[in-house]
């Protein structure tokens, strides 16, 4: 998907200015498994598009953050390696969430979302080399 970016940060700014018209939205784009199991299954990938913060001013800095490294890493990668690495971040994730939600059913906690998506994130965080022209 060309400009894959262009479309996660519309998603985000669309379903942050929902949630200000109607709150109870963002719950419904949450990766709740149960839920999917149930036939919601756009929650597979609807949790992409969770605004990571509700407040205008830093709205605005977290999508043009968002904005600035996805067209970045697409100039620097292409368009299939940033769609790669991002599909591999989203299936992580579900599968993460998937795991905790077994692990932790029996005890009666619930699994987050948040802290997967930040560790899907993390490990599959390129490895940027820093050279200078003495390198060279």
């Amino acid at each position: 998907i060309p400009n894959f970016t262009y479309l996660l940060v519309g998603g985000m700014a669309i379903a942050w200015a929902l949630s200000l018209v109607r709150p109870s939205f963002i719950g419904a784009l949450h990766l709740d498994l149960d839920a999917v199991r149930h036939g919601q299954v756009w929650r597979l990938l609807s949790f992409l598009f969770i605004p990571p913060d509700s407040r205008p001013l830093w709205i605005f800095f977290s999508l043009y953050w968002t904005w600035m490294v996805g067209t970045n890493l697409e100039n620097e990668w292409g368009a299939f390696k940033l769609n790669l690495y991002y599909g591999l971040g989203t299936l992580f994730t579900v599968v993460v969430q998937a795991a905790m939600n077994v692990a932790f059913a029996p005890l009666g906690i619930p699994a987050l979302t948040a802290p997967f998506v930040l560790a899907s994130w993390l490990f599959l965080l390129p490895q940027q080399h820093l050279s200078s022209d003495a390198d060279h």
